[in-house]
């Protein structure tokens, strides 16, 4: 599954990560809307706005914005047989077309990219839970945990994370959107981690072909969403365990403060004997003076 992921980049920023070429072979960069909703965080979760790109349904948009940014809320309620609403922030691939929660989204072409810089992931062992950073492959000098430059050259901007998400209007709030972030089994890459992970859109043409709803039905998008095995990971921090941990040690690759000491190499072992032993014979000879 996937719930917690970074977006630490200024709106600016992402909207530059997000360029495209739209139909007229034009550069675009897109408009975001209710930007301000958007809040940069190293451990964003559930109930938090992230930016989402979508195709463009928005009539007062110009006409080469094909695409459009919008902060909307990660989790859609479902809303059964009892009075408090249920909240679902995953939705499983093979499985989408079959829950009407996601179906009817699907069919109105609410199909959305979630950007983020990474998302954790948690290892289970027991009663240890100890979670990695995941994020996609970045060009020489861009360090992931580190504060980043978008440049204006397009090879030198980071990668973003891009998972394939769907998204509907909040009961009640006909200008707030929530989303979910859809799931697959887990590449060989994620598995020793966890068994499922984000969709992930690995390239431009993955990113125009989902949000392409007027040319592409559904069940031939749902069936280009496959595990990718070209993603990186790190174990970082247990204190991004803790949602409210808001600061970039949540981040940072995890150092291990407790060193085990090393074994010694043969060299040194024979050393160490050899030592051990000088210091016996000198023992004796100060027994042998002293008698």
């Amino acid at each position: 599954m996937c719930g917690r992921t970074a977006c630490t980049l200024h709106p600016d920023d992402i909207r530059k990560c997000c360029t495209y070429t739209n139909q007229n072979g034009n550069k675009v960069v897109p408009q975001w809307i209710n930007q301000d909703l958007y809040h940069p965080s190293y451990n964003l979760g559930p109930t938090r706005h992230s930016p989402v790109l979508t195709s463009n349904k928005n009539e007062s948009a110009s006409f080469e914005d094909e695409r459009i940014l919008q902060s909307m809320t990660w989790g859609l309620d479902i809303f059964g047989f009892g009075s408090k609403p249920t909240q679902v922030i995953n939705a499983r691939c093979e499985t989408l077309l079959e829950k009407n929660t996601f179906k009817f989204p699907l069919k109105a072409g609410n199909r959305c990219v979630v950007l983020a810089d990474g998302y954790y992931e948690w290892f289970r062992s027991g009663k240890v839970k100890e979670p990695h950073f995941f994020h996609m492959p970045q060009e020489d000098g861009i360090v992931i945990h580190q504060a980043w430059k978008v440049e204006d050259d397009e090879k030198k901007r980071p990668h973003l994370l891009a998972m394939a998400g769907i998204y509907q209007k909040i009961k009640g709030d006909d200008e707030k959107y929530g989303y979910v972030v859809i799931t697959v089994p887990a590449s060989k890459a994620v598995e020793h981690v966890h068994d499922r992970m984000p969709a992930i859109l690995e390239n431009e043409n993955a990113i125009a072909d989902w949000l392409n709803t007027g040319t592409i039905p559904a069940q031939k998008a749902i069936d280009q969403l496959k595990p990718i095995e070209d993603i990186k990971h790190y174990r970082v921090s247990t204190c991004v365990n803790n949602v409210r941990n808001n600061t970039p040690e949540c981040i940072q690759p995890f150092i291990n403060v407790d060193i085990k000491p090393r074994k010694p190499s043969v060299l040194e072992g024979w050393l160490i004997k050899r030592s051990a032993q000088v210091d016996t014979s000198a023992e004796t000879c100060k027994k042998i003076k002293s008698e």
